[in-house]
């Protein structure tokens, strides 16, 4: 990022976490929100992060880079496993 962020928005499940809250104002010095009081609806933006993560896995392409993760090469998503597979063993 070229500029320090004045502040986090948190999202999702962990906005309901105030211990994560209080963590990562302490370890960022940032104000940390939560996205409800943007005016977000934060599962929902959650919800839609998984959604566009799945879309991008069943079609191949990668969700994780070296450059903003740490890994060691791109990387693709998980394993698609369907019911009938999960029952068969």
């Amino acid at each position: 990022m070229p500029h320090r962020p004045g502040e986090l928005v948190v999202v999702g499940g962990g906005a309901s976490n105030p211990t994560m809250l209080d963590q990562l104002a302490q370890r960022s010095g940032l104000k940390v929100t939560m996205g409800d009081q943007q005016g977000w609806v934060g599962d929902f933006i959650e919800a839609q992060a998984f959604a566009y993560l799945v879309v991008r896995s069943l079609d191949g392409r990668t969700l994780t880079f070296p450059g903003t993760t740490g890994v060691s090469r791109s990387l693709t998503g998980g394993r698609l496993v369907r019911p009938e597979e999960t029952a068969a063993g």
